[in-house]
């Protein structure tokens, strides 16, 4: 499979994941007032479940785009020489993550 192919093909599994995604987010929010008889707030964990998946996936794309090419998988290389690789690094371990 040539680099193009896998290119395509990664952005077509992105679209996916945000139409999901959004399609998820935009029944929740029609349903929003069947939720208020919740004990706990599952709604508001959702849409923030939603918002997280996306900001890390949009993190790794462009902290991948950013790094360097000898500098390895950008999100397990701790020293990266470009400053948006370095901010989305540590920004993905110390805000993403936990």
């Amino acid at each position: 499979m040539s680099a193009t192919m896998v290119l395509a093909q990664a952005w077509v599994n992105d679209a996916i994941l945000v139409i999901s995604l959004l399609y998820l987010a935009i029944d929740i929010h029609y349903d929003w007032d069947f939720f208020v008889a919740c004990h706990r707030p599952i709604h508001k964990w959702l849409v923030v479940s939603y918002t997280l998946i996306v900001t890390a996936r949009v993190t790794r794309v462009v902290g991948g785009l950013k790094s360097t090419a000898g500098s390895g998988e950008f999100l397990l290389n701790l020293r990266q020489r470009h400053v948006v690789s370095r901010i989305l690094t540590i920004f993905t371990w110390l805000v993403l993550v936990p």
